[in-house]
Parts: C-alpha cells; structure tokens; sequence
C-alpha cells in the first residue's frame, strides 16, 4: 500500500512539474488597440486592421454600406498602436532559440519587445522572422506594434521627388482630403486601397497577417529551393537546394528525398547561413499539368537535418515537375506570345483576379478555394492576379497547384510611374525577394510580370507627351530612365537571382520589354469596347496575339443591391448607387450600350437583369473571337473574376457571391471543345475549337428552327479537331429570304466522346429579334438545402432568369436560353425555408420586353 502511494506521489511530482511550465503563448489572442491621441484601448483581432476593429467596437458605421466610404477617411491620419502582454518562462527554450514571425504589417510599423525597438518596416508585403530569446522576460512580456500613419508617411515620400509623377486618377486623391498628391505609389501598400474604379479608397493599418512565436532548434533549416535541370517523359534530375541557420559550428547530415528518390550526405556547417545543393535522379515521373491536359501530380519534396544527440529539424512541401515556356516566335504578321506546358502549347482560358476583399484578412481559406473552383467550373485554366492588389497567401497557390489552374503573378504596380527617391529600390527589393522565395516552388505560377498597364500609360495614353510638354523632355527621361532601372534591369536580376526558371514579363501589355502595346506581337488590353463604346462586333477585329485584359461592367442583382444600399436608393443617380459607381461615366455607358442592345427606358428593377445580359452578351463575343482566331491569339483573360467590395463592375461574380449573367456565358464559351458561329462570313460558318491535348472527334446535328420549334433544316457531320487548328463547317446551303434570322435560332447537339452537349446559338443580336410572347409554365419542389424547379414552355425563352427577392439563393444555372416544349431543371440552393422561396420566387426573360415594340 505504501508502495502505491509513493508511486502516485511520483507521478504526480513528475506530471505536476511538466504542467508547470507554461505553453507557448498564443500569438492572436490577447491584443488590444487604440490610436495615440486616444487613452482607451479597446479587443483587437489579429489578424485584423484598423477599419475592422473599429467596426467591430461600433466605433465606425460599416464602411461598405451606402456611402460611408467618406465619412471614414480620417482613419489613414491617424497613428495607431497594437500591444499584447503575454507570460514566458525560459524553460521552455530548454537550449533551443525563440523567434517571432510576423507575416505582414501594414504597413509603416515600429515593433517592440519588452521596449526593445526590434523591427521598422515600411512594406506591407514584408514578413520577418526575429529571434527574440534575448529580449524576452521571465515571466510578464509585453509587444507593441506603433503603426504611423500610412498617408502621412506618403505625403513624406512625396515631397523627396522635386518633379510631377504620373499617377492614375484611381488613386482618390480628392476623397482622401490631399488634392494633387496621389501618393499610392510612393508606399508600399495594396494600390487598391487607395481607391480604383472599383474599389473604395481605405486606407487602414494593422497586423494584416498572422503572428507567431516560434520554438526553433539551434539548427535548423530556413529555407528550401528545387531547380529542374532535366525533364523528359522518362527521367527527371533535380536539385534541391537546402539553406541551413545554424547557431553552431557542428557535423550535420542532411537526408534529402523526392518522392521516393532518397540521398543523404553529410558535412560541417559553420555559424550563419549554410547552403547545400543535393542532386537527385527521378526515373519515369509523373508530370504536373493545367487541367484540361493532365493530372496535376505532386511529389512530397522533405529535407531533414540531423546532428548532435538525436536533433533533427525537417523542411516539407510539394512539388509539380513540368516545364513552362513563353514562346515568341516571329512570323509572317509579328510575334505569338503563348504558354507550352510540357511541350504542349496551352490557349490560356481565364481571368483577373482581385483580392477577394477590400480588407484581406477577412478572406477566409474556404472562400479562397470557393472562388478557385468557381474558376475551374467555369472551365478556366489560368487565373491573373493582377498588379494593383496583393501577392496571395500560399494556400491560393497550393489549391491552383491541386486544380491545375495556371497563374501569371504580377508584381504589385499597377497605372503609375514610380519614383526615384533614396531607398525606395531597396524597399522594393525586400519585397521581390521575399515573395520570391515564398512562392516559387508552386508548379501553378506560370510566369512573374512586372506591373500592370504603366508601359501602356506612358506610351498610348498620352503621358510621355504631357510630362515632357509640362515638365521638359529632361524630367520626361528622368521619370522614364527610372521605370527602366526598375523594371528592365532590377527587377529580372532578382528574379534570375531567385527563381531562374521563371519567364520574366516587364508590363501588361506590351508587345517587347519597354515597347507599346501592339495587335502583333506581345499580350494585349483592349477597351473600346467599353471605355470606347464600340460595338461587340469589335472585338472580331481587334484581337491580339494574347488577350490579358478586356471586360465590360454590370450591376449586381437587386437582392445584393439591398444588402449595401436602402431601398430608397435603388436608382442610378442616388448617393447610395453612385458611391458603389466607380466607373467615371460608368452609368451612360451602360445606358448607350443598353440602347444599342436592349433598351435603357426600363425600370431600375430591370437594370440588374439587362446589363448583366450585356456583359453576358460582350464576353461571349469576346471570347469567341479569341478562341476563332486560334493559333494567332492563344490567351484570352477576361477583367474581372470578383470584386473587393460590393459594387458595380467587371466582375462575374459579386462581392455576395452570387453568379452573374456572365459567369454562365463564359463558362459555356470557354468549354474545351466548342463550336462557335462565325456571322461575319455569309453564310454563317460553324468553327469548332478544341483546347485539349489529344485530337477529338466532334458529332454534331445543327437544326436551323424558328422560335415555336418548327424545324427548317437540319445538318449533321463528324469534325475531327486538335488543338493546333480550328476547324470550319460552312452549311450547304445558300441563304435565302425564307432564313429570317430575327425568327430563327441554331439548334446544336454535339458529342464529344461520352460527354453530350447543347448550344443555342443566335445570329442576331438581341434587340433585332422578334420574340414571342413569354408563355411556360412550372413546378416546384422542395429538396435538400433548397428547391429543384422544372420549367417548360411552348416557345422559345431567351435567357430565362429566376431569382428569389429579396432571400440568397443560388441556381446552378441561369439565364438559359430553353427551346419550345423541353423541359428545363434548375437547382436551387438555400437557407431560405422552401416555403419562403415557393412564395419569392421571380422570373426574367427577355421576351417579356418586346424590344422592337414597347418596354414596360
């Protein structure tokens, strides 16, 4: 008996004393915040920002409803201060080291330990790790994060450079209370922020991202690098380059695998950064490939370090063999611009991408994979993250790694010169270096671009011309010299320095480094259509050889409006609208584009549903153009994928995540095996595209129809197609003036393998046709999560809308065109109650408009 007890009293010594060391604190909790001027402190969230926090505290209205946007400019001049005392004890090292990683400021911070300064930062998209054992306490610590103000830092900035510097009017200088002084791009800081013309200005501060204290042994392994020195269909030979920390001259052994490819070697490191190149062999490897053309396999790419009595630390990621290229070869026109993957040449089917947030930290890892598959449904491969945002967090690239979705990375300059004051080119460098080594190692990145439409600017819209008529020819070639130092001579040193195998893009568009836009050669923007309020039809003869920009504006639907805006300013000239209008003339296009197309004399409740058929109708014709015009175009990137806020614009998909009419019409549009319907040859030319790695045969029955469903002719045939040419079938027939085409619709069924398709096809647009009344009928049934609806009709409906007002509700498809007497199935998703959604229920079409009649 006393036995037992004494064992209890053991145990309870032994556990007793391991429970009374303290855990390693928890790096988000715990924060409070304030401004200097305020004596207050109030919870903070980490991560978080200033806007957020205040919000969350009622402290400030929310600054996306209505017009609140305004009234929260004084947030960016104030300073603000984030603290957060947490207990150590240093047992807890037991001989390792203690470091504190911070993976983004925003973004001028002084950081404090126990009152030791240990980091200044001026770069937002700069993390750091420190080591902090030597400034920690035993027992009470405390860390403070001092943020200046990022408009005041700015204006500091901007008076270092004695000349004007071109800055995009995105840049809401006015709003911000600075008129003349648009000091986005003096900072460091998301563009974006700063307002665009689709975005609001917030300019906000804090620890954006995550922060951690970390134990780390006295060795350990800092960073890890893969370069491919040879890959074939039969062997692939890698190196693995491995940086060790060590705070010890020692032995080491380093045990480097590949997948199932293992090599161990061992040697001294000495104190400092230490680096060791392993080669390994990889016989018959599994490629990486965009989706479409192959599996995206990834191998396991693990380095361990060993040494002294059983130490160790290990470094793991994931890797994707496959090699990318940029292919300019001259021809008899100019110069192609398109990707090969594996030595498959890939046409880039895809998007701009903004940040999914106007405050990134809200931006959760489900909404990051939501949106990415979103992408991948909609039958895109690449996705542009565009210059005037952020570098995305490492999880976006590891979810395009798993779905094989292509990304050109930007760097973070977007409609603006830069300047050339003491150590801004050093600022910058940390930057390019840092998200450098964090995201190369990703299969997905196709390629790093230096900025967004700054080349562009200076050469097509007139900058170069006014600088030098303003200023004098020598400030001119200042301001240019210094966009040449920085992006043709900084920046690809870097990244040869870093990531060689990458393809480097000095701007987007360009058609060479430095040299303008052009049809010919290079990647091109094209915005006529739109900001230049040409037709659709333009789109046919303005195509270059990659389109990395182009797109045209909606309203978001009536139930997101009501979220932001209250009913009262459901109109186009309201505060409430026009706050969320960021577009300069943004509503008289869409009215002139609606009278080209539609009609503009219509009700607001109908102004959703209309321009989100233009867009439909303009990225349609877009792509089509781009996709026919295959092999001289190989890339057609629509602008834009999301939005940041809610608001009106180029986006498929809202800020609420509701699918626009677009999203439909794209995503039918960039389907890997196509047809299209060329109207500009008479007759009308069927052009059947294929973007897949092995030649498909297409079977197809294209029936000519009028709008009640009689059939006026039919045609059938096989087309074999691959993915070097695009093959035309022109109909053997002769039009005649029985092929009333504002009476008549393209029916085609088509089989690709297994897979059966349906295409509705119009040859003329919209306003030109003579629809019938709207006549269907419907039933409706309550499923899992929400509704399924069955829709039938005795006529041709174009483009049938159904919407639940004011509930969220999500269909898996709309706007759909539905053929006389075929019933329709449409999936509906909700939280909404069934009954709710049986009594909401509202239907759009365009037959109900009689566009060549009346309007209601």
């Amino acid at each position: 008996m006393h036995r037992i007890i004494f064992y209890f009293l053991i145990l309870f010594i032994f556990f007793g004393c391991k429970n009374y060391t303290p855990d390693w604190p928890d790096m988000h909790k715990g924060w409070v915040f304030k401004s200097t001027e305020d004596t207050l402190w109030l919870d903070a969230s980490v991560p978080g920002l200033v806007h957020t926090d205040l919000y969350n505290h009622q402290r400030i209205n929310d600054p996306f409803y209505r017009d609140n946007e305004k009234d929260l400019q004084w947030i960016g001049r104030k300073e603000w201060v984030y603290k957060k005392e947490f207990q150590f004890s240093h047992d807890q090292l037991d001989g390792d080291q203690a470091w504190l990683e911070f993976e983004g400021l925003d973004t001028y911070a002084d950081v404090y330990l126990n009152n030791h300064l240990i980091w200044q930062t001026e770069n937002m998209f700069v993390g750091k790790s420190i080591r902090v054992d030597t400034f920690l306490n035993e027992g009470n610590n405390l860390l403070k994060v001092h943020f200046l103000s990022t408009i005041d830092k700015g204006l500091e900035s901007f008076g270092l450079v004695d000349y004007k510097l071109p800055v995009s009017a995105n840049d809401d200088d006015t709003l911000g209370g600075i008129p003349g002084k648009r000091i986005s791009v003096f900072t460091r800081k998301a563009p974006y922020q700063f307002g665009w013309d689709f975005a609001p200005r917030m300019i906000s501060a804090g620890i954006w991202k995550p922060v951690s204290l970390i134990r780390k042994p006295q060795m350990f392994i800092k960073d890890v690098q893969v370069y491919q020195n040879l890959l074939t269909t039969d062997s692939a030979e890698v190196d693995i380059k491995t940086e060790i920390y060590s705070d010890v001259s020692d032995s080491v052994c380093l045990i480097v695998s590949f997948g199932k490819t293992k090599e161990k070697v061992c040697f001294a490191v000495q104190k400092g950064i230490n680096t060791k190149l392993t080669h390994l062999k990889i016989k018959s490897p599994n490629l990486w490939w965009p989706v479409g053309y192959g599996r995206q396999d990834l191998y396991k790419v693990k380095s361990q370090i060993k040494w002294g009595d059983k130490q160790k630390d290990s470094y793991v990621l994931s890797y994707g063999l496959r090699k990318i290229k940029v292919i300019q070869e001259k021809d008899s026109v100019g110069s192609s611009f398109l990707f090969e993957v594996n030595n498959q040449r890939v046409f880039a089917r895809g998007a701009n991408m903004v940040p999914l947030n106007t405050f990134p930290h809200n931006v959760t890892k489900s909404e990051i994979r939501k949106m990415l598959k979103n992408a991948l449904d909609a039958n895109m491969n690449m996705i542009r993250v565009w210059g005037g945002g952020i570098y995305p967090d490492d999880y976006f690239f590891e979810v395009c790694d798993s779905l094989g979705i292509l990304v050109w990375q930007d760097f973070m300059f977007a409609c603006s010169m830069v300047p050339d004051y003491p150590g801004y080119f050093e600022n910058f460098e940390k930057e390019a270096v840092y998200n450098i080594k964090r995201l190369r190692n990703h299969p997905s990145i196709a390629l790093w671009c230096g900025n967004n439409e700054v080349v562009s600017a200076w050469n097509n819209w007139g900058w170069r011309k006014k600088e030098e008529k303003e200023q004098g020819k020598a400030v001119a070639d200042r301001i240019w010299n210094t966009y040449d130092q920085l992006f043709h001579k900084l920046i690809p040193s870097i990244v040869d320095k870093y990531d060689p195998e990458r393809f480097y893009w000095s701007s987007s568009p360009q058609s060479a480094p430095g040299v303008r836009k052009s049809d010919t050669a290079g990647d091109r923007h094209y915005w006529m259509v739109w900001w230049g309020e040409r037709p659709f039809s333009e789109f046919y003869t303005n195509a270059g050889r990659f389109m990395s920009e182009y797109g045209f504006q909606s309203i978001p639907s009536i139930s997101s409006l009501r979220k932001f805006m209250r009913d009262n300013d459901l109109s186009l000239n309201s505060k409430g609208f026009m706050a969320h209008q960021k577009s300069t003339g943004g509503n008289n296009r869409l009215k002139n584009y609606l009278d080209l197309y539609y009609t503009s004399n219509a009700k607001f409740e109908n102004y959703p549903y209309l321009t989100q058929l233009l867009q439909a109708r303009a990225m349609q014709e877009a792509i089509q153009a781009h996709r026919t015009l295959k092999p001289y175009c190989m890339g057609s990137l629509l602008w834009q994928m999301n939005d940041v806020w809610p608001a009106v614009s180029w986006s498929l998909i809202d800020f609420y995540g509701v699918k626009k009419a677009a999203y439909f019409s794209v995503k039918e549009a960039f389907q890997s095996v196509t047809v299209f319907a060329d109207t500009l040859n008479k007759p009308f030319q069927l052009v059947f595209v294929c973007d897949e790695k092995e030649p498909r045969e297409v079977k197809f029955e294209c029936n000519v129809k009028r709008f009640d469903g009689t059939i006026v002719t039919t045609f059938k045939d096989n087309i074999a197609v691959d993915n070097r040419l695009n093959k035309r079938w022109i109909p053997s027939f002769e039009e005649t003036p029985i092929m009333d085409w504002s009476q008549m619709y393209l029916s085609l069924n088509y089989e690709v393998g297994t897979q059966k398709y349906e295409k509705i096809i119009l040859l003329e647009n919209d306003k030109n046709l003579n629809l019938p009344r709207p006549q269907f009928t419907y039933d409706m049934k309550s499923s899992k999560n929400g509704a399924e609806i069955i829709i039938k009709a005795p006529v041709f409906i174009r483009s049938m809308f159904i919407s639940f007002p004011p509930y969220d509700a999500n269909c898996n498809v709309n706007y759909i065109d539905m053929q006389p007497n075929k019933e329709y199935k449409f999936h509906v998703s909700s939280k909404v109650s069934f009954e709710l959604l049986q009594s909401s229920i509202r239907f759009k079409n365009v037959n109900a408009f009689e566009l060549n009649k009346s309007t209601p």
